[in-house]
Formats: C-alpha cells, structure tokens, sequence
C-alpha cells in the first residue's frame, strides 16, 4: 500500500466531476464538527452511494487498486471493512480535510 501523491488528487478530481459530486464533497470536508474518521466515512458512503455509473465505478476501483498497489479485481472483492481501513492508511485524513476547508473559504 502505498500513500496519496499529487496525481491521486487529479484522478480522484475527475470521478468526483464524472459522478456530479462537488456540492456533496465541499458540504462533507467543510464541516466543522466532523472528526477524520467520520470525514472519511461520509466521503466513501457519499461515493458509493451516488457513484452507480458502471464507468465512475470501474474508475474508483482503478484508483483504490492503484493506492492499494493491487488489482482492481482484488479490490471488487474485498471487504468493505477491509477497504476502509485500507484507506485509513494512505492518507492523514485530518490534514486532507484542512486542505479542503482551505479550499472551500478560498472558493467563497
């Protein structure tokens, strides 16, 4: 497993805009009361919830498979749980969410 780098944010970028989901994410990551584990809970349901375009999913299982440093056949197979405490580990969540928040007052 490896950690986020620069290019992780440019693909996660383009499945938020070809799954429609700006408004959600910015609601999530600018909230001030959401601890990182909550943060990244809300991020993940938000994006398998809204995420049913067959495309945008093969994309996100490309992408985890990548930061997982697997295939993405592997990941289609892999628990849940085991996911999200994959994803747990390749990034601090509490300074992801400062970066959005930063954004987001940037933006306003």
């Amino acid at each position: 497993m490896r950690t986020l780098q620069n290019t992780d944010v440019f693909v996660f970028g383009r499945i938020l805009s070809k799954a429609n989901l700006k408004e959600e994410i910015k609601k999530i990551a600018t909230d001030k009361n959401t601890t990182p584990e909550s943060l990244g809970f809300d991020l993940l349901f938000t994006l398998f919830t809204n995420c049913s375009d067959k495309q945008v999913e093969e994309e996100i299982f490309n992408f985890l498979a990548s930061l997982f440093e697997t295939d993405a056949e592997s990941v289609k197979k892999m628990d849940p749980i085991e996911t999200m405490e994959k994803l747990s580990g390749v990034a601090d969540w509490e300074k992801w969410k400062d970066f959005f928040s930063l954004g987001a007052k940037l933006v306003k």
